[in-house]
């Protein structure tokens, strides 16, 4: 519900930290929210490291927020309707990362990170959103240096529970896996030299 009766919204997350819901039947703007990062990159952006928001948002219908990484790493959880914050903000990953997609499984926001932007360590990162108070980080460090997680789509995660992504670079190791904490999800990681591969059936 925005302040202007029931609508089908469209959301934007630019990459100068901002995020925005559009009307659907006419493009108008209906709300937008400005991150207010106050830090700056030590390095000037270029395209393998953009210094901008990267990830699409991730929504939860239960709950009508939507949830999004700041340039700064911190993550804020929306109401749909009007942008007020209800979740955040709270430190998720380090500031200016290449962080892909998020995506959201029961009460835990997940994103991966590559390139080693800001300094990041490429890996699996996931926060729980249930108490506001105290978001728990959990984090999985694949690698100090290299590629690391590819996929603009971010990590998929499977009905066995398991999160699923590929890397960019590394020895062909098809089914090594690896535990993620929190909820009892693990990783089925295939670092392919970037290209996806089917996970194991069996696992």
């Amino acid at each position: 519900m925005t302040t202007h009766g029931i609508k089908t919204l469209v959301y934007v997350a630019g990459s100068d930290d901002h995020i925005f819901a559009l009307d659907a039947t006419n493009g108008s703007l209906v709300w937008n929210f400005d991150f207010e990062s106050h830090v700056r990159p030590k390095d000037e952006g270029m395209w393998l490291c953009p210094n901008g928001v990267n990830a699409t948002p991730v929504i939860d219908a239960a709950t009508s927020t939507i949830y999004a990484v700041a340039v700064d790493g911190r993550l804020y959880g929306l109401d749909l309707g009007t942008g007020r914050i209800k979740f955040g903000p709270a430190q998720f990953v380090q500031a200016f990362s290449k962080n892909w997609s998020l995506n959201l499984y029961d009460g835990f926001v997940y994103t991966v990170i590559s390139q080693g932007c800001g300094g990041a360590q490429s890996g699996f990162y996931a926060i729980d959103t249930q108490d506001p108070h105290r978001p728990a980080v959990r984090d999985l460090f694949i690698a100090h240096s290299g590629g690391g997680i590819w996929g603009r789509a971010g990590p998929v995660i499977g009905r066995n529970g398991r999160i699923y992504a590929s890397t960019g670079d590394g020895d062909f190791e098809p089914w090594l896996k690896v535990a993620v904490a929190g909820r009892g999800i693990d990783a089925a990681v295939s670092p392919n030299h970037g290209s996806a591969s089917t996970p194991d059936p069996s696992a």
